[in-house]
């Protein structure tokens, strides 16, 4: 929290001969991200928490004079991609930078404070889908309109740059339970899986699962909370992977990964 408990505020008002209790739904936690250069504000479109993302990442240069701001704990880091095309690893719970003084900005809480700790420029248009690897913190998807990145934060290019696609995408996810495969989407109504064990050049399933245009996507690993004692049809729905797809019509679609891109 940054000083300004707005999210506890409540008020009364007075309709009638009655008064009603309103509460005021305003955030809890406010943080303005700035350009390393202090000229600016970060301009925000897609978030994704890091988890505890043990990495050191390389520190943003400091104008000669200027202390270099703390290093930050790594699970309070969140990764950020911005409308110009940036992507961004910021520290919500920055300390203020000691010998600094607050600025116009001190109404918010926020002066003094780097939350910005690493940036770098990924795509030339906003990304439409953010995703950290569930099973390495450090590693990260973004998707753009023509292609996907593959990131090691703290890196200065991607590890991957797809290929320019012909069709838009319109959204992208790493599969639970395979670190190499991630599915994309597109807007003719198709998906492809990539798996990067197969082939890091194209695509190593492409699915026509709707004739419009595919605006989400979601997974769901049946019976992943099982208990031990589960029998063996329980058991075997462990190994049924769903994905549920969503089109612009409305219409929800519902399918089964392959056993040879789930499979563990």
């Amino acid at each position: 929290n940054n000083g300004n408990n707005n999210g506890n505020e409540n008020h009364t008002e007075k309709v009638g001969s009655t008064q009603h209790f309103k509460p005021l739904w305003t955030p809890i936690f406010k943080a303005h991200l700035k350009k390393p250069d202090g000229v600016g504000e970060l301009s925000l479109c897609k978030v994704a928490y890091t988890g505890n993302m043990n990495v050191a990442l390389p520190q943003i240069s400091v104008p000669a004079g200027k202390t270099p701001p703390p290093a930050s704990d790594p699970k309070s880091q969140v990764l950020v991609s911005t409308e110009e095309g940036d992507i961004i690893c910021a520290d919500i719970c920055a300390v203020k930078v000691a010998g600094t003084r607050d600025n116009d900005d001190e109404e918010e809480g926020d002066g003094g404070r780097d939350f910005v700790k690493w940036i770098v420029k990924d795509h030339s248009r906003p990304a439409i889908a953010l995703q950290v690897s569930p099973f390495f913190p450090d590693i990260a998807l973004s998707v753009s309109d023509w292609g996907f990145h593959i990131w090691k934060l703290g890196s200065e290019a991607p590890l991957f740059i797809s290929p320019a696609s012909s069709v838009c995408l319109t959204g992208g996810a790493w599969s639970p339970t395979r670190p190499a495969v991630l599915f994309v989407t597109f807007a003719d109504g198709h998906m492809s899986a990539w798996d990067f064990t197969d082939s890091s050049y194209r695509a190593s399933i492409d699915l026509h699962v709707t004739h419009t245009k595919v605006t989400s996507m979601e997974f769901l690993i049946s019976g992943s909370n099982l208990p031990g004692g589960a029998n063996a049809a329980q058991q075997s729905a462990v190994r049924q992977q769903l994905m549920a797809i969503g089109d612009e019509t409305g219409t929800l679609h519902i399918f089964e990964i392959p056993r040879n891109l789930s499979r563990p």
